[in-house]
């Protein structure tokens, strides 16, 4: 599978930990009518990491693992849309080093959060319970507009050349046979559809309706599961259309808000759907990075 990775330009953007949030509000109404005040997004999750289930926290849109921001506008409009799945992350300033060591300590993206506008890394345990607020993490960037030379009509988002050989994707010289850990229709994607902008964010997986859940074991979906999506197109921007094909990636827990649910970043999308074959098998970023 041809790409154009040697033409791609490498940067490098840096994050501060996000306050954390209690959910998207302080008090909020949950799809069932009634006040709910949970945990949110942002900060560190010192429990929740990549490879845990999406379902079953007491927490609203929880991130798994780090969450970074930047206080300044534009410099967080740079770590948000450099920075691609997989990509390397580096903690470069730690205000608890001299006790724990951690300066120099590697982990990689996993996620970008829609709306919220925030970049997740995976560290090692050790170092997620070393890190605070004040700490600084560098993001060596590459992916932004990676193609596929001889899938022009399949578009390339959010992902990194590294994470891209990692998935299980076969070449069939007419398609690509990709594995996927579930197989989801569009219908059941609820916020951020409309949204322009495909390169920076998620489309939440609804969560509220018990026969869906039921019907697409939506329960057993883990934080960094690659799932694909029939009839969800994110070429230019998150939309629903027939014909259309998505594979994409758990970046977010479950939500109690109405059209809310589990996050998911497009990695691969095409309006034509015969160009790529779904298989499902267990397909989930811990793994694929042996953490």
């Amino acid at each position: 599978m041809r790409t154009n990775e040697d033409s791609l330009v490498k940067a490098v953007v840096v994050g501060e930990i996000s306050d954390s949030s209690i959910a998207l509000n302080p008090a909020m109404v949950g799809s069932e009518g009634k006040i709910v005040i949970f945990f949110g997004t942002g900060g560190v999750s010192r429990n929740v990491k990549i490879g845990d289930p999406a379902f079953g926290w007491a927490a609203d849109h929880i991130e798994p693992g780090v969450s970074l921001i930047h206080s300044d506008a534009g410099k967080s409009r740079a770590l948000n849309v450099l920075s691609c799945i997989g990509n390397k992350a580096v903690i470069v300033r730690a205000t608890m080093n001299d006790v724990f060591q951690i300066v120099g300590k590697e982990g990689f993206v996993t996620g970008k959060h829609g709306g919220a506008e925030r970049v997740l890394v995976w560290f090692d345990k050790e170092t997620v319970e070393a890190l605070t607020p004040d700490d600084l993490i560098r993001i060596e960037t590459i992916g932004l507009n990676l193609q596929l030379l001889d899938y022009p009509e399949i578009y390339v988002r959010n992902l990194s050349p590294e994470l891209l050989k990692k998935l299980p994707i076969e070449d069939h010289g007419n398609r690509l046979d990709v594995g996927v850990t579930t197989v989801l229709p569009g219908t059941l994607m609820g916020s951020g559809i409309g949204t322009g902008n495909t390169f920076r964010g998620d489309v939440d997986i609804q969560d509220t309706d018990e026969e869906m859940r039921k019907r697409y074991n939506l329960d057993a979906v883990r934080l960094g599961d690659i799932v694909g999506i029939e009839g969800y197109d994110a070429t230019w921007g998150a939309s629903m259309r027939s014909g259309s094909l998505t594979v994409g990636l758990v970046i977010h827990g479950a939500s109690a808000l109405s059209g809310h649910g589990p996050g998911v970043i497009p990695l691969l999308t095409t309006r034509d759907s015969s160009l790529i074959k779904l298989h499902k098998e267990s397909v989930n970023l811990a793994d694929l990075y042996g953490v």
